[in-house]
């Protein structure tokens, strides 16, 4: 069905365009097909309704008006889903921006408070040791004092730092995914083992308490640029997903390589594989998930993780592949094209 004009089809063995071959494989023999088009107000096909096999007789113009009225009030009703659904996410998008705004707001005290005990502290330590160095009797009493300050304040003010950073961007990410907004990469040489490594280690409590391990297996990767705050989401994600949907004793492979002859897609990219000995999923919600349009089963879910990897990966002008079998586990893979610069 292909023109989008309801048909009727009283004899379709003797059509040419009907696949007789599906109705062997299924076993069941269609003898009278009606079909109408089912269609959003505005024309946009959503899809088609068919009904095989009248009782008595062969459909006729009358079935085919009844049928009709039938599709524009399902289609109808998908559309009016489709709105009330769009509108939710535009409200959580509003609602997720203006918490973003806040967080923004609160952490900035964090900020300018580092900034201001940075000198602090430096010219306190510099105070010490002209002490010091007047007062040779208590020098090594104010050195054994200070040495963990002295050794270790900058790096530690610098990890609060990077984490107040890491937060504004993530709120803005979130923000950006349900507006369906993906905004230009800040593409940068990194250690791509290194990126993912803090993000597994922060999973593998979780994994171990439902009797699942992470396994790694990290190639050996040229440094390329990338967007360290998508890809730690990506792959954070990912596992994270994957770790109720995994059985005690099973696990969960997260693996990196390169495909450095060639062109983007078929080489020049660097792979990340997120594969799984879950229960798998269904095909047509593995292929919502690589669309980036996935609903979450879980009772409390929201599918935005799935979301956030898709759009990590769009934004890398990459490819978001997977495949899935029934009790045999899913694989998600990531392609990012490796700049051709490097």
């Amino acid at each position: 069905f292909q023109t989008g004009i309801p048909q009727i089809t009283n004899h379709p063995n003797e059509a040419s365009d009907h696949r007789t071959d599906i109705d062997k494989q299924i076993g069941f023999e269609s003898k009278t097909i009606l079909t109408v088009p089912l269609q959003y107000e505005a024309g946009r096909p959503v899809g088609v309704m068919q009904i095989l096999n009248k009782r008595n007789g062969e459909f006729d113009e009358h079935d085919l008006e009844v049928l009709e009225i039938v599709a524009a009030i399902a289609a109808g009703s998908i559309e009016n889903a489709q709105l009330q659904r769009d509108a939710q996410m535009a409200a959580m998008a509003q609602a997720i921006g203006n918490l973003s705004h806040d967080i923004k707001n609160k952490v900035t005290p964090i900020s300018l408070t580092v900034d201001t005990l940075r000198p602090t502290i430096s010219k306190s330590l510099n105070d010490l040791g002209e002490i010091a160095e007047r007062h040779p009797e208590v020098a090594a009493q104010i050195g054994a004092a200070t040495k963990w300050l002295t050794e270790d304040y900058d790096e530690q003010l610098d990890i609060v730092m990077d984490q107040v950073k890491a937060v504004q961007d993530y709120t803005k990410l979130i923000a950006d995914t349900l507006k369906g907004i993906i905004t230009e990469p800040e593409l940068v040489p990194n250690d791509l083992a290194k990126v993912l490594e803090p993000q597994l280690k922060e999973l593998d409590l979780v994994a171990a308490h439902s009797g699942v391990t992470i396994i790694r297996e990290y190639g050996d990767i040229p440094a390329f640029s990338f967007d360290k705050n998508h890809i730690e989401r990506a792959v954070y994600n990912l596992p994270n997903n994957a770790i109720p949907e995994t059985p005690a004793g099973g696990s969960i492979t997260v693996r990196t390589y390169s495909v450095e002859e060639g062109e983007f897609p078929a080489g020049r990219y660097v792979a990340i594989e997120v594969a799984d000995t879950g229960k798998g999923m269904p095909p047509h919600v593995l292929e919502r998930v690589l669309r980036g349009d996935a609903k979450s089963t879980k009772a409390n879910g929201t599918g935005l993780g799935t979301r956030i990897v898709y759009t990590a990966v769009k934004a890398h002008k990459g490819l978001f592949e997977g495949t899935s079998s029934p009790n045999a586990g899913t694989m998600f893979r990531l392609k990012l094209p490796m700049p051709t610069s490097n």
